[in-house]
């Protein structure tokens, strides 16, 4: 692998260089998505939904218990 580095040309080196930042780019753009705005909306749209399905099941389970009056 070392030796492909001491006999690369010009040429191929600008070849490489270009591979790597294309790379680099490519890995910044995938990680951008899970840290931007829309990856944030989905996860705080992911919440709202858990808290309304929660609370629908709690709403049911309040409708559920028997309710004894005293006599």
């Amino acid at each position: 692998m070392t030796e492909l580095f001491h006999s690369a040309s010009d040429d191929q080196f600008a070849l490489m260089g270009c591979a790597a930042a294309l790379l680099t780019s490519g890995l910044l753009m995938y990680l951008s998505y899970f840290v931007g705005p829309v990856a944030r909306e989905e996860r705080q749209q992911a919440m709202q939904r858990l808290v309304q399905q929660r609370q629908k099941l709690v709403a049911d389970n309040m409708r559920e218990i028997p309710r004894e009056k005293a006599a």
